[in-house]
Parts: C-alpha cells; structure tokens; sequence
C-alpha cells in the first residue's frame, strides 16, 4: 500500500528536518 511508503517518508523527513 502507499501509506507503508508515505510513512517512512515522513519518517525520514523528520529525521532530515531534525539533523538540519
């Protein structure tokens, strides 16, 4: 399914946004 893809994602999105 797509949210399995939309949630890891986002997951790493956050990290991204995290470490910046």
């Amino acid at each position: 399914m797509v949210s399995r893809s939309l949630k890891m994602f986002c997951s790493f999105l956050s990290f991204k946004i995290s470490v910046t």
